[in-house]
């Protein structure tokens, strides 16, 4: 239960420190991987401060949850399928990959 809070609490500070303009919690939740090293470089160009970042609730299963970020800017909204493992460390983004419906 604790693990689950954990990353509900993690994906809120990662949201609110892209708004700021950080990154560094983002990149340290990676895991390395070269999609992953793509989607960092990618995400360090963008200006979140203009930016509207909802989250769903993470569907939790075993070690492994998932969730659908969804990027809002002007009249556009893109929504990213994203993948977390639980390590022995924390929580750690192992893959994020937009969702085309």
């Amino acid at each position: 239960m604790e693990e689950k809070r954990e990353l509900i609490v993690l994906v809120e500070q990662i949201r609110d420190e892209l708004k700021m303009g950080e990154t560094k919690l983002l990149e340290e939740t990676l895991v390395p991987s070269i999609r992953n090293n793509f989607v960092k470089d990618e995400i360090e160009s963008i200006d979140f401060s203009k930016i509207n970042i909802l989250s769903s609730k993470p569907v939790f299963l075993g070690d492994r949850a998932q969730n659908i970020i969804g990027i809002i800017f002007q009249n556009n909204t893109l929504y990213y399928s994203v993948d977390y493992s639980l390590k022995s460390d924390g929580w750690k983004i192992s893959k994020i990959k937009e969702r085309r419906e």
